[in-house]
């Protein structure tokens, strides 16, 4: 902005220059005498002088500025003024010479401070351009560091991608691998699973018949095979149904085997060896031969009639009084010798032995030694003791001798063999 306003002054002084010379000029030529310009005589030559003896056309001022051209009015003046003109002529060319310097000047102080103007902005803008020049180097250096650490991290994101890549392709090999694993481990624990749950109904079957025939338990066979076939309904093999079938047989079986009352038997055994005191032996129940009615009955131990002859109960009284100390004894057999006490007491012993050995078999579940001891009570009481007084204890050993201690068990080995034929 400072460059247009010297601009500007140096045309105004220039205009100015232009006026100062325009009314110089118009007043030498007013000044001029007709014919005899001194600028003419100065400088013949001069382009726009007037020739010689020829009037010099003069423009006002005025029209100079306007650019119009005025009627050139001669003038003259009178000789005495020469001198005054020769003094304006002589000051008009320092004037002129003064403003041209001073213009020039002016020209060349301006023409000095727009170059200093225009070396300042081509420095400034010499600067502008080198700090440009230094922060594109910069943006530059920026991006290309930072292309380059963007290529840095597009290969480790790359590495980072196929090694996570490689990884994901390592674990579901691997995942694979343990799946195949863990089926085979299934399928073969459950396989072993089957064949252990096989094993413990076999293993309940075998304990069955081991409680059936050498426990003679069927109660506790039964809940055996109870047992094995809970747990073939839990295993649902349709394959197994013909041994469930085969242990529901079994178990109707045992339900409906005989089951003797053990406790029973043995409670009338030992009711049997209590009623053996008041049998007496042989030989010593009198015979009544030769008596009445009344004697058989006072030798039983009835005693008289109220309304019986007074001899009779005189009678009885006395026999009743010397049954204590004397008895008489008639036998149809040959007399043998009385047995003592010791010998009755060690017979009456032994059937209670027979009979309690009898109970003991019964307890043990025993059939023949059962029968064994119940045949020799019977032999013993057939023997020895009176055939009369013994008949309903004899009857009572013959209906025991009829019961049958361990009955024939039924045969639960069959769902076993079909188990074994069926996993075989």
């Amino acid at each position: 902005m400072s460059n247009d306003k010297d601009k500007g002054a140096g045309a105004e002084d220039k205009a100015e220059v232009t006026a100062t010379g325009s009314e110089t000029a118009t007043t030498e030529s007013s000044t001029a005498r007709p014919g005899t310009s001194p600028a003419a005589e100065s400088r013949p030559g001069r382009k726009g002088g007037a020739r010689k003896g020829e009037p010099k056309p003069e423009r006002t001022a005025s029209a100079a500025a306007s650019g119009k051209e005025e009627p050139t009015v001669s003038k003259t003046t009178p000789t005495p003024a020469k001198s005054a003109d020769t003094a304006a002529r002589a000051s008009s060319p320092a004037r002129g010479q003064s403003a041209a310097l001073l213009i020039a000047t002016l020209a060349f102080l301006l023409s000095l401070g727009v170059g200093a103007a225009l070396f300042y902005l081509w420095q400034q803008g010499e600067d502008v351009r080198t700090d440009q020049a230094r922060q594109l180097e910069r943006l530059t250096a920026e991006l290309q560091a930072r292309d380059e650490r963007l290529a840095r991290l597009d290969a480790g994101l790359g590495r980072e991608t196929a090694g996570r890549e490689e990884l994901s392709t390592r674990i579901d090999t691997r995942l694979g691998t343990v799946e195949q694993g863990l089926t085979r481990l299934q399928d073969r624990t459950t396989r072993q699973e089957r064949g252990w749950q096989l094993m413990e109904v076999k293993h309940l079957q075998r304990m069955a018949a081991h409680r059936l025939r050498l426990m003679d338990d069927p109660d506790g066979a039964r809940r055996a095979l109870a047992a094995a076939d809970e747990i073939l309904a839990e295993l649902g093999d349709p394959r197994l149904l013909p041994v469930r079938e085969a242990i529901a047989a079994e178990v109707q079986a045992l339900e409906d085997m005989a089951r003797p009352d053990i406790p029973g038997i043995a409670l009338r055994l030992e009711r049997l060896a209590s009623e053996l005191r008041p049998i007496p032996l042989k030989g010593q129940v009198p015979q009544d031969v030769g008596l009445g009615a009344e004697d058989r009955g006072l030798i039983a131990g009835d005693g008289a009639d109220a309304e019986a002859p007074w001899w009779v109960q005189a009678y009885s009284e006395i026999r009743a009084a010397l049954a204590e100390h004397i008895s008489i004894r008639r036998h149809a057999e040959p007399i043998r010798g009385l047995p003592d006490a010791e010998v009755e007491l060690f017979l009456r012993q032994l059937l209670t032995l027979r009979l309690e050995a009898a109970r003991i078999a019964v307890l043990r579940r025993d059939d023949a030694e059962f029968q064994r001891h119940l045949d020799g009570a019977t032999a013993l009481l057939d023997e020895h003791f009176d055939a009369a007084a013994g008949a309903g204890l004899r009857e009572r050993l013959q209906a025991l001798k009829g019961v049958t201690l361990r009955p024939e068990p039924p045969d639960i080995s069959g769902s076993f063999t079909l188990l074994d034929e069926l996993e075989g």
